[in-house]
């Protein structure tokens, strides 16, 4: 059983739509999105139960399976690190660390969260991923940047950061947050127009 999140909803009808068209229901099955279908899912006595979201629905998850004795794969937000170490191209590694964590806006779950690096290497290592991050920004000003990709919600919308360039310093980096201008969370939320892919 699959129950995909309440935020995508296009997505979640999409993936209905795919997997009742290729497996019995007796083989797999995507559930609804509401709330109260959450709730439930996670109460059933599951073999096992897997979990991709924020730390605190986490916990509710573990709670909530935790009385059937059902084991659980946590997959929590902020703990994604990227890890660089003494025989890296640092150069490879900023560019594709970059890439991984910009693809979509940010908002995948394996997005990079931190890189762990060398102390030695750590001002280089900086430089580079300034260097890896310029061609992603656009040289206008910073309140006519338009996001590359719509958050999935305010909520999500609200935790978005864009680097400023160009940096002050060598191995500096200015962030600003694009989405509370005039202190409105809100303002550059934008709903996705279909659900077919944008190229970027």
């Amino acid at each position: 059983m699959i129950k995909p999140s309440e935020l995508v909803p296009r997505f979640s009808a999409l993936l209905r739509e795919v997997i009742s068209a290729k497996f019995d229901a007796t083989e797999m099955v995507v559930t609804g999105i509401d709330d109260d279908i959450a709730a439930a899912f996670a109460a059933l006595p599951f073999d096992h139960l897997m979990f991709t979201g924020s730390t605190r629905v986490g916990r509710l998850v573990a709670e909530a399976a935790g009385r059937n004795l059902t084991p659980v794969t946590l997959e929590l937000g902020g703990k994604s690190p990227a890890i660089v170490d003494r025989s890296a191209d640092l150069a490879e590694a900023a560019q594709r660390i970059v890439y991984g964590k910009l693809l979509n806006a940010g908002q995948t779950c394996i997005a990079p969260d931190y890189a762990l690096v060398p102390e030695g290497q750590l001002q280089d290592f900086a430089d580079r991923l300034q260097a890896s991050m310029r061609p992603c920004t656009a040289p206008i000003p910073i309140t006519r940047i338009t996001p590359p990709s719509s958050p999935t919600s305010i909520m999500h919308g609200s935790k978005a950061w864009w680097p400023t360039p160009p940096p002050r310093a060598p191995g500096s980096c200015k962030w600003q947050d694009l989405t509370t201008p005039r202190g409105n969370p809100g303002a550059n939320f934008r709903r996705p127009s279909s659900s077919a892919p944008r190229p970027i």
